[in-house]
């Protein structure tokens, strides 16, 4: 028999979330009113119970300048106070954002040579940790007890430009990937790297599971992958190949807060949204958003709701668009096209240049957008 989170009673306080399998273990953790499935020995779900039954509005916005470069990549720490930007010229700015509208720049890093194409806070906030493609991965110290506040920590040396960088469920290891499918996996405590998984295939951009399990890659040539990673972290078990983009490489890629959904964007001026599917246990292909008449540079999940989930989306033109996404869409596992026009969209803000990243805070309040010209903006 399934297991039920809570049943739809006569009452203001609950509402059903989720059906669990059987074989799951549920742990509430009140403070933060979090609700985790256990599978198996292995962490498989999370449930943030307040984001589930609040609806979301996101309306207000101001802009802050970073610096005078564009800016890459984005990242909120997962308390929310701070947030991260890296730009083309290899540069990192993080500020402390105070309330709804001011900012605080409190470090500015000049480490990489070339541009910074990832960033990730350690869960605990102890750490920043910076890919680039100039071949390297920096972790900087944000621990204010700490003689080394605001440094370097620690260097690693990847063989070409680093893609995408990201911390462990329980912050004991970082991984990265690099452009030539090269995978890496560190443990934090002695920087002894034992996961190294080696492609020799061209890949153009990359994401990591929040679970640790998996991770999926864009391929120069347009291809969407999905590889799955084994318990210890050790050895590939499965890879599969879930989409194609047309007229060639990958833009960006995401996948949303509990892994049910991935969204692909490339040269095509197209969105691809691949659903799991609990019977063959594999993504498959359930949407394509077309006629976007734009190149997407960046997309993002924010967490859904008991109607559907948010899809970022920011791009060569002048405006963030939030398309809002219905579960009736996306869970009949039919591949269906729908044109941009047509797809419900929940806002739409206009900005001062083209997109180049768009990054959900961890607790869903804000989204801030990247900006060619150097500027950060934050919408709340």
């Amino acid at each position: 028999m399934d297991t039920i989170v809570s049943e739809q009673i006569k009452s203001q306080f609950f509402t059903k979330i989720k059906k669990l399998s059987s074989h799951s273990i549920l742990s509430f953790l009140p403070k933060e009113c979090l609700l985790v499935e256990v599978h198996k020995i292995k962490l498989k779900r999370l449930y943030n119970l307040m984001l589930a039954i609040k609806s979301e509005t996101k309306c207000e916005f101001f802009n802050f300048n970073v610096d005078k470069s564009m800016i890459t990549t984005i990242s909120f720490s997962p308390l929310g106070n701070l947030i991260a930007s890296g730009n083309i010229n290899g540069n990192i700015t993080i500020h402390n954002l105070i309330n709804n509208s001011f900012c605080k720049k409190i470090a500015y890093l000049e480490y990489h040579q070339f541009s910074v194409t990832s960033l990730v806070f350690s869960p605990d906030e102890k750490y920043l940790v910076s890919g680039s493609s100039d071949k390297t991965v920096y972790m900087f110290n944000l621990d204010k007890s700490s003689k080394n506040y605001m440094k370097q920590e620690k260097c690693y040396q990847s063989h070409n430009d680093v893609l995408s960088v990201h911390f462990s469920f329980d912050g004991k290891y970082l991984f990265y990937i690099n452009k030539s499918f090269n995978l890496s996996i560190n443990k934090i405590d002695n920087r002894e790297e034992f996961g190294i998984y080696t492609r020799g295939y061209i890949i153009s951009s990359a994401c990591f599971s929040p679970f640790d399990d998996f991770f999926v890659v864009g391929g120069s040539t347009g291809d969407v992958i999905v590889v799955c990673l084994d318990l210890n972290f050790t050895k590939i078990f499965k890879r599969y190949t879930i989409g194609k983009h047309d007229n060639g490489k990958v833009n960006a890629i995401c996948i949303s807060p509990l892994a049910e959904f991935i969204a692909s964007t490339g040269r095509d001026e197209q969105v691809n949204i691949y659903t799991y599917n609990n019977d063959t246990r594999t993504y498959n292909l359930t949407l394509k958003i077309i006629n976007c008449k734009y190149i997407i540079n960046s997309l993002c999940f924010s967490f859904g709701n008991k109607e559907g989930i948010s899809l970022a989306i920011g791009g060569n033109i002048k405006k963030l668009e939030v398309f809002n996404l219905k579960y009736e869409l996306l869970t009949n596992f039919k591949e269906e096209q729908v044109k941009s026009e047509n797809i419900d969209k929940k806002v739409k803000f206009n900005l001062s240049a083209g997109i180049t990243c768009v990054k959900y805070s961890h607790d869903y309040r804000y989204i801030a957008a990247g900006i060619k010209s150097g500027k950060l903006s934050l919408f709340v």
